[in-house]
């Protein structure tokens, strides 16, 4: 009888079985090892930031520009954040748009997808996750359940620092109405556009400034109200009134041209102001003697006064009296001017630079037409002398009544022993004849009535035809 043989097969599949489980309890201790050491500084709410040498980091983020702060309007114009993201790693990667208490608001595909003109009002914060896949934010099992807060991640996973984008609402900068205006500055004199003077409508926005800028947009003036500016101070030219309606990313530092501002504004249309300056500029020439009442025209001839330095929207040349008070004359060219009949004295001649609406040109009814009756903004030049010698032996001749209203009687028997041909002429201060007639006279006796003159001073010149005597009086009609 043979002895039994046991079969060794029940000892080599528990000696096969017992190296397979420790084979995967070796294997399972590495891959659990190598999984940790993916981030080990991760933790399971995933905030740790992981060491430089691990594989999970949510990046650094920037906008283009280098900063961590941008703005935008919403103006219906499309708003795209230009972000730059570095040194992320992670298997999964996602971008995530949130508000500031990090509710989870948008999971864009990439941050160019997001129209930042189509949010609300506020701040919202741009982020990046980086992780593993160990749980995503929106479950796959197909339930759609949503991690609405990025406290609410769980997980091995890293997020990069937010980067801030805040919207403001475009503002109206509305509508001004009122002026142009116009100063005459340099003299010394407050000009100010009162209050009330401009009016504005139509404008929102969180900010408002008054804006003072000359014709090419360069900032002159940031006042609290336009009626606090004194144009006086300012050179002669052209300034723009705005009114400038703007949010918090506004900023007026280091800017000197409206052109130049960046951020949520809007300009309303601007008001003019015109600041003038005349000049009556600098006359060379004379001084100039004239014999008058001989009947010969004394003016002075063209290119004797030169005149330079002159500004002004309009110009006229002056004669005054000796002492500069009295406008006895006011002509566009020197050249029109007759001495001849002004009687004997010193005038002055002058040059008038001036802008529109100057008052006290027209001489006044009744009265002297003073120098310092002119309102408005002009400049004098200096003056050149005018002598005027009254000729000799022109012969005498009385008048009366003398002041006048009605018939003025002109005695001649001083005057000549003929006057059988006499002319009898009238003249203005401005040097116009208002009356002129011949008479062939018997007894030595002459009339002409003024009652339709203007009341003022006048001149009397009689002629003696034949031999030229002449003679001049002063008439005053009342």
């Amino acid at each position: 009888m043979k002895d039994k043989v046991l079969s060794d097969v029940p000892n080599q599949i528990l000696k096969k079985t017992l190296k397979i489980i420790i084979l995967s309890i070796i294997f399972y201790s590495i891959s659990f090892n190598k999984s940790n050491a993916q981030n080990p500084n991760a933790s399971d709410t995933g905030f740790d930031h992981a060491n430089e040498n691990a594989t999970v980091y949510g990046g650094d983020l920037t906008f283009a520009d280098g900063s961590d702060y941008t703005s935008f309007c919403i103006d219906g114009e499309a708003d795209i954040a230009e972000v730059l993201l570095e040194n992320a790693s992670g298997r999964v990667k996602q971008w995530i748009i949130t508000d500031e208490d990090k509710n989870i608001l948008m999971l864009p595909e990439h941050i160019s997808d997001v129209n930042f003109d189509q949010e609300e009002v506020g701040i919202r914060l741009i982020w990046h996750l980086s992780y593993n896949g160990i749980k995503p934010l929106v479950d796959p099992s197909g339930q759609m359940k949503f991690t609405h807060n990025l406290n609410d991640i769980r997980g091995k996973f890293h997020l990069s620092n937010p980067i801030t984008v805040e919207m403001f609402l475009q503002p109206t900068g509305g509508t001004l109405e009122g002026g142009p205006f116009e100063f005459c500055v340099g003299d010394g004199v407050a000009d100010h556009i009162p209050d009330g003077a401009i009016t504005l409508s139509g404008n929102m926005g969180t900010n408002s400034a008054w804006v003072i800028t000359d014709t090419d947009g360069k900032i002159l003036g940031l006042p609290a109200t336009y009626s606090d500016v004194n144009f006086d101070e300012a050179p002669a030219g052209t300034c723009l009134v705005w009114h400038l309606s703007y949010e918090d990313n506004v900023s007026f530092e280091g800017v000197e041209n409206a052109a130049d501002l960046t951020g949520c504004f809007a300009l309303t249309n601007p008001i003019t102001v015109e600041r003038n300056t005349p000049l009556g500029g600098t006359i060379t020439g004379g001084p100039f003697d004239f014999t008058v009442g001989n009947g010969t025209a004394d003016s002075i001839a063209a290119n004797a006064i030169t005149l330079t330095g002159n500004v002004g929207t309009n110009s006229k040349w002056v004669v005054t009296n000796e002492a500069g008070t009295i406008i006895l004359n006011l002509v566009d060219d020197y050249t029109t001017l007759n001495f001849d009949g002004s009687g004997a004295g010193v005038n002055k001649i002058w040059h008038l630079s001036y802008e529109d609406g100057l008052q006290g040109l027209t001489p006044p009814d009744g009265a002297d037409h003073l120098v310092s009756g002119l309102s408005g903004c002009f400049s004098l030049s200096n003056s050149i002398n005018i002598t005027k010698t009254a000729a000799a032996s022109t012969g005498k001749f009385n008048l009366y009544p003398n002041p006048a209203k009605g018939t003025v009687n002109v005695e001649l028997s001083s005057f000549s022993d003929n006057v059988e041909n006499i002319s009898i002429k009238v003249y203005t201060l401005y040097n116009i004849q208002v009356y002129g007639k011949d008479f062939n006279l018997k007894d030595a006796k002459a009339t002409f009535n003024v009652s339709s003159f203007q009341d003022g001073v006048y001149f009397v010149r009689v002629t003696d035809n034949i031999s030229g005597k002449t003679a001049v009086k002063s008439l005053v009609v009342d």
